[in-house]
């Protein structure tokens, strides 16, 4: 026979269970969609600030003639890695000098040929660790001559991340021990009572019906053991 004791607390623990890695889930989800769009807006704000620059003092050439003559100002202030592509999506420059397939080839060069700035995140060959990508289309006269693109490793913002998620758990992982306590708190309210009536029913069925319950709650249980007691009273006037 299945205890009440034990599936009442495993309907527990799997609620609690089941909340706490859903709640965890959607912690790493926002965290994690909060620090990235906050280093986009950073990595965005630097590159229009690079635009403007450009536009000001670079912009009456090709941007090939300012790649070739190494006019290299309005990028070279920031500590990212910067690509230029021209109108085609083709690499013109890098600044450190790299050319990664998997990055020439990612989809935010596609969104931003196409005038939309976007990111990409992933992994590259050159690094171990995950980067991201923001391209925005590079504008004269409101066309587009060729795409900026700022590239910037994301281990510190993921280390981040790890180091909250790893309180987060801790606390997730003292909440389900709690809740486990608690609930066996609970279940004992609940089963004890009803095992003390049945330990009563039993003698009552052995024929001594002198015993009675001791249970006064004001519940279920409760109505149960004057309902007991008085069919005790009953059968023994008869």
């Amino acid at each position: 026979m299945k205890s009440i004791k034990n599936q009442l607390l495993k309907g527990i623990v799997i609620i609690i269970f089941s909340t706490v890695v859903v709640l965890n889930v959607l912690l790493m989800v926002f965290i994690r969609k909060y620090y990235y769009d906050n280093m986009e807006a950073i990595l965005k704000s630097r590159i229009e600030v690079s635009m403007n620059f450009y536009n000001k003092y670079f912009s009456s050439r090709s941007l090939i003639e300012n790649i070739y003559d190494n006019v290299d100002a309005f990028w070279n202030e920031n500590n990212a890695q910067v690509e230029i592509f021209d109108s085609k999506g083709n690499l013109l420059m890098d600044s450190i000098g790299i050319k990664d397939n998997k990055l020439i080839s990612a989809p935010d060069i596609d969104r931003a040929l196409e005038g939309n700035a976007s990111r990409w995140i992933g992994k590259v060959d050159y690094y171990d660790k995950n980067i991201m990508a923001v391209s925005y289309p590079l504008e004269t006269d409101g066309e587009i001559i060729g795409i900026i693109r700022f590239i910037t490793s994301l281990e510190e913002i993921d280390g981040i991340i790890r180091n909250i998620m790893l309180i987060f758990s801790s606390i997730s992982i003292g909440v389900v021990l709690l809740g486990l306590l608690l609930s066996i708190i609970l279940a004992n309210s609940i089963i004890n009572p009803i095992k003390y009536l049945n330990q009563v029913a039993e003698k009552m069925g052995d024929g001594n019906l002198s015993i009675r319950s001791k249970i006064n709650s004001r519940n279920e249980i409760g109505q149960l053991s004057n309902t007991l007691n008085f069919m005790a009273d009953e059968i023994s006037r008869r």
